[in-house]
């Protein structure tokens, strides 16, 4: 790494090689790598995951020459990213799968796709957790909603519509 010394904890060195690595190229920062990031480190099993279905997955790959079968594991690709839920009013970092971020731009945003998600498809507890409270949010956004067209309504009468 040219000059410099890689002595101390793995954090210094990841630090070390990013500032190395920024110093030569204006993209590469510890923000562009796709980890998570270091204040969430700790809670890293605490991160939601939607995953939409996928898991690991295991294939044969078979060799050229000897055309024997390797049992091979094939891992979903996960990302780490923010979603902002307007229902909870707040941002919810997430590990998240291509083919569910594909999904979300589908349904028309984070809430819409939770709302309509399986509790099956749901990585872990922690998303089943986030899908439970952007209902909730939804429901009571609903009834307030309810609430405000009939007071509406017998205020201006038959001429109003939503």
């Amino acid at each position: 790494m040219g000059g410099i010394r890689m002595g101390g904890s793995g954090a210094k060195k990841a630090k070390l090689m990013a500032a190395a690595i920024g110093s030569r190229a204006p993209l590469a920062s510890l923000d562009r790598r796709g980890a998570i990031p270091h204040a969430l480190a700790q809670f890293r099993r605490s991160v939601p995951a939607f995953y939409h279905g996928q898991r690991l997955s295991t294939i044969d790959r078979i060799s050229e020459r000897s055309r024997s079968a390797t049992l091979r594991v094939v891992c979903p690709n996960v990302i780490h990213h923010f979603f902002y839920s307007r229902l909870l009013a707040m941002n919810v970092y997430t590990r998240i799968t291509t083919e569910a971020l594909r999904r979300i731009e589908r349904a028309g945003g984070f809430d819409e796709y939770v709302m309509s998600l399986p509790e099956e498809l749901c990585g872990n507890e922690h998303a089943k957790m986030y899908r439970r409270m952007i209902k909730a949010a939804f429901v009571r956004e609903r009834d307030s909603l309810r609430k405000l067209d009939l007071e509406l309504s017998s205020k201006y009468g038959e001429d109003y519509q939503r």
